[in-house]
């Protein structure tokens, strides 16, 4: 890897003159501009040196106009990186944007926290976290999302709040022993957080990466008296989905995979109801069927949908992609193990559409004038290009290898999305009839003007009412 350190040095000698908290507010308020000024990854950038390399005393320095210097060589080296990336690995620097996009924002910060919150909160789940981390889960949640809320006021003033400010409470759930314990899982020292971030960061092609960094697993840190957060979405993710590998839920030894995806797909199926209130379309559980004398059973997919048109197929799956895939910007792993990955997951659907249309599901009878639709849908946010290329020939690839036509994917092209995508795809698709909405979108009838003034259902609107607020009022 070439090495881009002496490039650096002029960045960080400049912020060697600046105050760490001068530099953060500033930053803090490019984090939350509606109307970005510089590239979130260089923000990122800026932010880890400047809490490894900006001074904690006093400082005279022209705050402004030293950050601004510092903003834009950032961004010069940047771009000096990404020129032999888009020229040498154009996929993988595509890919690294497209995280570091979806690392710093969060679309609805409630559907965040219910889609984790139903995951975790299965018996099972929720004992091993309160073995992990010595608060019970539910407890956790509303802690956590009481400081988050606190940060994301304006009546606290930029990222900055004296820890008095979250303290004090003797009685309830906001007890000063449960915030301190939610705060050790969160926070840490300002002193540590900089000596951490020393020993991760790089100045390589994956200088601009930040995957499970210290700055990300505690986004609070304290200083002299104070909690400090300027990336509360950031926070936010580790309330929701940080858990998984807090609580190491990934381990083989605690057999928590199974419960983990049956969670996953309950959250989708209640998605999937709360849009069809009305039922003005069949949504059905996954189904057990024979799959022929001596073959056992077979499942289909996680959800069946079905209306006057169409047929749907929607997969649920809760891969992570690891991180050592996230913090490099190029990746063997991307090639043989997630994209894979993802192949296998479509491929199942093809084989559950063939069983289906050979009238191997009892409980289902083929009808061919329903149109099929087959989807993914991927508990994590990442790069699911709806649909690369490289992903299409790897499903043809295994389709073949498993005796069937290929062509399926031709005439029923797949789909992919995130949960958060889907969360707002999914109501266009019930708005305009799923059938009709993948048409208009594939003849680009579906105007950006369109989906940015849909009227978007808010799904957990009264149930973080019913679950948190009125059982602790």
């Amino acid at each position: 890897m070439a090495d881009y350190f002496e490039d650096f040095k002029p960045i960080r000698n400049r912020l060697r003159k600046l105050n760490v908290i001068d530099v953060i507010g500033q930053l803090h308020k490019l984090i939350n501009s509606d109307k970005p000024k510089c590239l979130p990854e260089v923000v990122e950038f800026v932010y880890v040196n400047a809490l490894i390399y900006c001074v904690d005393v006093r400082s005279n320095a022209n705050v402004s106009a030293e950050l601004s210097n510092v903003l834009n060589a950032s961004t010069e080296l940047l771009g000096k990186i990404d020129e032999s990336l888009i020229d040498d690995a154009p996929f993988d620097w595509l890919r690294r944007m497209a995280l570091n996009q979806f690392k710093s924002r969060v679309n609805n910060m409630f559907n965040q926290l219910f889609r984790y919150y139903i995951i975790f909160s299965d018996t099972t789940i929720a004992k091993h976290i309160e073995l992990k981390i010595g608060i019970p889960y539910y407890d956790f949640v509303i802690c956590s999302f009481w400081i988050y809320s606190k940060f994301a006021k304006e009546s606290l003033k930029g990222c900055i709040g004296p820890e008095s400010y979250f303290l004090g409470r003797q009685e309830g759930i906001f007890r000063t022993d449960n915030i301190l314990k939610t705060l050790q899982i969160l926070s840490m020292p300002y002193l540590d957080i900089k000596e951490k971030l020393k020993s991760q960061v790089v100045y390589n092609e994956d200088a601009f990466i930040f995957y499970n960094q210290q700055h990300i697993k505690t986004p609070i840190w304290r200083y002299n008296g104070y909690l400090i957060c300027p990336y509360k979405d950031v926070l936010l993710r580790q309330i929701t989905g940080g858990m998984y590998y807090y609580a190491e839920i990934y381990e083989p030894e605690y057999d928590l995979n199974d419960v983990f995806g049956r969670g996953f797909e309950k959250y989708i199926g209640l998605i999937l109801s709360k849009l069809n209130a009305p039922k003005k379309v069949n949504v059905i559980p996954e189904i057990s069927y024979s799959a022929g004398k001596g073959k056992g059973h077979n499942r289909t997919s996680d959800w069946l949908i079905i209306d006057d048109s169409c047929i749907v197929f929607i997969e649920c799956k809760t891969r992570r992609q690891s991180v050592s895939f996230k913090k490099h910007s190029t990746s063997k792993e991307y090639e043989e193990k997630t994209l894979d990955g993802v192949a296998k997951a479509v491929v199942q659907i093809y084989k559950t559409y063939n069983d289906y249309t050979n009238n191997l599901l009892a409980d289902l009878p083929f009808d061919e004038s329903k149109h099929f639709i087959p989807m993914v849908v991927f508990l994590e946010d990442g790069q699911y290009m709806d649909v690369s290329e490289t992903i299409k020939d790897l499903v043809k690839e295994k389709l073949v290898e498993s005796g069937l036509d290929a062509t399926v994917v031709d005439d029923y092209p797949f789909h992919l999305y995130s949960a958060d995508q889907f969360e707002f795809d999914v109501q266009l698709m019930f708005h305009f009839g799923f059938d009709t909405y993948f048409s208009k979108r594939h003849g680009g009838e579906l105007p950006a003007e369109l989906i940015q003034n849909f009227p978007y259902v808010q799904y957990f609107d009264e149930d973080f009412t019913k679950e948190f607020i009125e059982p602790n009022q």
